[in-house]
């Protein structure tokens, strides 16, 4: 049966086979509480996305959460909006709900306010997964390295931190020299490219200046043309819209933050470099200018629980035919 085109980017990652695995599975050896960040343009809790999650600004209670730009928001609802209104279900929320994750919310207007707030999640919150969907802070050569020193030492600092970063949308090999921070090479981190709306072996290219960045600095992709995303707009009626289709790798991102949020919710102890080489090891092959590698959500995760969770039995779990080392589609048992 053709897959609709909306629905492309979700049935690309294996989003309908990873949540009901995930859910079995967590009601069958319990799930742990996970923190995520996003840190970005803020967030508006009143589209009624963001009712069940709890969710707290970085910098303290007191603070205001609003987003007056919207892409905070948006990029948020894929994580962890809770379908209000119809509109959008986060992917990590689906799966862990408000008994087992916790929402941070910071800003990256400018460099010093994502660096503030990388430091706040990596220490005083304790953040398990960060996504920070923003743009490179700088091009020219000598800022960009300056700027790559400093978050080089706040990611190496806070190594109990998984950090997702997407590849940026100017189409343009990425490096040390001419952004930042997605081009760091590090073992906590998880640079993201986007594939083409219902083409996952083709890197997204809307134009020569728009499109899916490239190069060896990016780790993996996911679907980054056409995601359905959270409506909301500042200064329009926060939830009166549907949902929208919006390109970017700011969207890419949140889908493997949300994967990596899921993992740790079955192996507190697992560390920053076990949840990346699980995303990075189970993928697909993709488009080689960005990863060579696509998200398989549910891939990531049988793999996962197999390495990790020695009191589940995964083969109750998904079909036989649902081997790591051939990478077949997954299908849920439900009569056994």
């Amino acid at each position: 049966v053709a897959t609709a085109p909306e629905r492309c980017p979700m049935a690309e990652i294996q989003y309908r086979q990873f949540v009901p695995i995930a859910l079995e599975a967590g009601q069958r050896s319990g799930l742990h509480h996970v923190s995520v960040a996003v840190i970005d343009s803020g967030l508006a809790p009143g589209t009624g996305q963001f009712d069940t999650i709890p969710f707290l600004n970085l910098r303290g209670a007191a603070q205001s959460c609003q987003d007056a730009d919207g892409h905070g928001t948006r990029v948020a609802g894929i994580i962890a909006a809770d379908n209000g209104d119809a509109a959008i279900n986060g992917i990590a929320a689906r799966v862990l709900g408000a008994n087992h994750m916790r929402l941070f919310v910071g800003e990256a207007h400018a460099l010093m306010d994502a660096v503030a707030n990388l430091v706040l999640a990596g220490g005083s919150a304790g953040v398990d997964v960060v996504n920070m969907s923003v743009g490179s802070f700088y091009d020219n050569a000598g800022w960009a390295a300056a700027a790559n020193a400093l978050f080089a030492v706040i990611i190496t600092t806070y190594h109990d931190t998984l950090y997702v970063f997407p590849s940026g949308n100017d189409d343009k090999e990425i490096g040390l020299h001419n952004t930042a921070p997605m081009a760091l090479d590090l073992d906590n981190v998880i640079t993201v490219g986007g594939t083409a709306h219902c083409a996952p072996e083709t890197r997204w290219h809307s134009s020569d200046t728009f499109g899916s960045s490239w190069g060896s600095a990016v780790d993996i992709a996911a679907p980054g043309e056409d995601v359905l995303v959270q409506y909301y707009y500042p200064g329009n009626d926060l939830s009166s819209g549907p949902p929208d289709q919006l390109s970017g790798t700011s969207y890419a991102a949140p889908m493997v933050a949300s994967t990596a949020a899921v993992l740790a919710a079955f192996a507190p102890d697992a560390s920053p470099q076990q949840l990346r080489a699980a995303i990075l090891d189970n993928a697909l092959p993709g488009p080689s200018d960005i990863g060579g590698a696509r998200l398989q959500m549910a891939l990531a995760l049988e793999q996962f629980l197999i390495d990790h969770d020695g009191s589940l039995a995964i083969s109750e779990l998904v079909d036989a035919d649902m081997n790591p080392g051939f990478r077949d589609n997954v299908g849920v048992v439900v009569n056994r």
